[in-house]
């Protein structure tokens, strides 16, 4: 069974610099070739969310245009718009997700 592929993924800007932030922070603490593993971690959610962007969930305190694919630590945010997925930012699970989302 192949995935479905019809949706189209945009990283927004504020995403994308969530991806470098978790790149150098991972980099700092664990070093460069953890770094590229988790960047392949978050790739893949990435492709999984692609497949599958009704699988996502709300989360608490968050708006519910926005749902929220683990990634790791993280969770990607996005919004679905008909057959578009936008990634409105990469978030640590510790972090206050509805802050962050304004």
């Amino acid at each position: 069974m192949s995935p479905h592929t019809d949706y189209r993924l945009i990283i927004t800007d504020p995403a994308l610099e969530d991806i470098e932030a978790i790149a150098n922070f991972t980099t700092l603490q664990w070093g460069e070739q953890q770094a590229i593993v988790y960047k392949g971690v978050l790739a893949q959610a990435l492709q999984q969310l692609q497949a599958a962007p009704e699988q996502g969930r709300t989360r608490y305190g968050v708006s519910p245009e926005y749902k929220g694919w683990t990634a790791g630590a993280h969770v990607i945010f996005y919004r679905l718009e008909r057959e578009t997925i936008y990634v409105v930012r990469i978030l640590h699970g510790s972090m206050d997700f509805a802050r962050h989302l304004l």
